[in-house]
């Protein structure tokens, strides 16, 4: 809780740890609740006074150190420098996987459009949640040869009312914001809608299916059931496992899109994490073997493709297993697709030993485990290969990573690598007496045809 509230106040520029200090517990503890119950009001009004930008406002004229195509000697800019073109501006942090794996990407459009808009990156530059972020970024910026502008300005994210990451906003060569998206959701055809002069309201819009309702009144799985248009107001829960998300009877969830919908019904969550057992025997995605799979496809912060879902159940088994066989009902009765589990041979990620003499040299005398680092590189003290697999799961999130190693030991060792491309931490894995290699392996894979 004490945490919570220094992160709040150093974010907000006040200084009261050495007060803290003078204190005893008690009043220590009083002052924390006290600072809680105003952190709401005073951060409201921070981000109130500095803006969180809206469709049609013009950007702040904040004052960046930029770095021209994310290298050199930084130069001190305004956005108002990069009117005449249009500005695609990303907010991403050190620790936001997602972030890092959408360079790749980001950089496609900025080739493509190059000469229509100009693209600038911006990190964070706190000194206790951003530190070495332009080493860090030095090293994406030679890997995968990216030409963004960069800066690194903590305050722009308040300016923006940027929270969380990423987040990308569209300028107007005239300076004003015309889109904002939050997540990697930025692709050509967009920004070819926005360039050519579309209206932002009308980006991302689709047709949405109407709401559809389903009631069932057999023994076994009576209920009643609707899909809507997804909700995005703060009554929005994303629920993603019926084994946790099912209450009474009753299961809501939203916004969620159609693939994970249909993993709802037939495998009880719609995701999960790189510590579950799924991971290790279920393959990630469904699989569409579909003519058209244009239901599937959904943009972030619209109602295109994705839905709200809402579930109660009527019958004498209100489980998990009961909610299943209810919404692969709803979905049979909504959608004109059939799905079925089956076992396929799916390629999988199998971490090996390649040199059993090094990995012994590594064993650790340590009773505790310790793991720091980021999508540049780990530094492991005391860690399984169990620990190891998890790290691992949480990069290559698109395929399954299995261990296949028997290692039964702790082990200390450092990986320096591009977290994000197999061949980097391949490599540096070989260094320590492993690898990363592919291989085929039977799986659970949820499969989608056409009826």
């Amino acid at each position: 809780m004490g945490d919570h509230c220094v992160r709040i106040y150093e974010n907000l520029g006040l200084k009261y740890s050495g007060l803290l200090n003078n204190l005893n517990d008690m009043k220590k503890q009083l002052i924390i609740i006290l600072l809680i119950l105003a952190s709401k009001t005073l951060i409201a009004q921070d981000y109130q006074l500095q803006g969180a930008k809206k469709i049609g406002d013009s950007v702040p004229q904040l004052q960046l150190q930029v770095y021209p195509k994310g290298k050199g000697t930084a130069a001190n800019k305004t956005l108002a420098a990069y009117r005449g073109k249009w500005l695609v501006l990303e907010f991403w942090g050190k620790h936001c996987t997602v972030c890092i794996k959408g360079f790749p990407k980001l950089e496609a459009l900025r080739r493509k459009f190059g000469g229509t808009a100009r693209f600038l990156l911006i990190g964070g530059n706190h000194p206790r949640y951003d530190e070495g972020i332009q080493t860090f970024y030095s090293r994406f910026q030679k890997d995968g040869n990216l030409g963004f502008d960069t800066a690194f300005d903590t305050l722009a994210f308040k300016a923006f009312g940027v929270r969380a990451t990423p987040v990308a906003f569209v300028v107007s060569p005239q300076g004003r914001i015309l889109y904002r998206t939050i997540g990697n959701f930025l692709d050509e055809q967009l920004l070819i809608r926005l360039f050519s002069g579309k209206q932002a309201d009308t980006v991302g819009k689709n047709v949405v299916q109407p709401v559809k309702t389903f009631s069932d009144s057999s023994f076994s799985s009576a209920h009643l059931s609707t899909l809507a248009p997804a909700r995005f107001d703060r009554q929005a829960v994303l629920r993603t496992s019926l084994f946790s998300g099912l209450k009474n009877g009753t299961f809501s969830t939203s916004p969620i899109y159609l693939a994970r919908l249909y993993q709802l019904a037939y495998l009880g969550r719609a995701t999960w994490g790189p510590s579950e057992t799924f991971s290790g025997t279920v393959w990630p995605r469904p699989v569409l073997e579909l003519a058209d799979t244009s239901l599937f496809a959904f943009r972030a912060n619209t109602p295109q493709g994705q839905y709200s879902y809402l579930l109660k159940l009527s019958g004498e088994e209100k489980g998990p297993l009961s909610a299943m066989a209810a919404i692969q009902k709803d979905l049979a009765h909504w959608f004109p697709y059939a799905a079925a589990i089956e076992t396929r041979n799916m390629p999988v990620l199998s971490l090996i030993v390649t040199d059993r003499k090094k990995v012994l040299s590594q064993r650790s005398a340590s009773d505790s485990s310790y793991r720091k680092g980021d999508a540049s590189g780990y530094v492991f003290r005391g860690t399984t290969s169990a620990q190891l697999l998890v790290c691992l799961r949480t990069y290559f999130q698109k395929t399954v990573v299995i261990d296949e190693t028997g290692i039964d030991y702790p082990m200390d060792f450092e990986i320096s690598a591009n977290m994000m491309r197999l061949e980097s931490v391949g490599d540096a894995l070989k260094k320590v007496g492993l690898d990363l290699v592919v291989h085929g392996r039977p799986l659970k894979v949820l499969v989608i045809r056409d009826r």
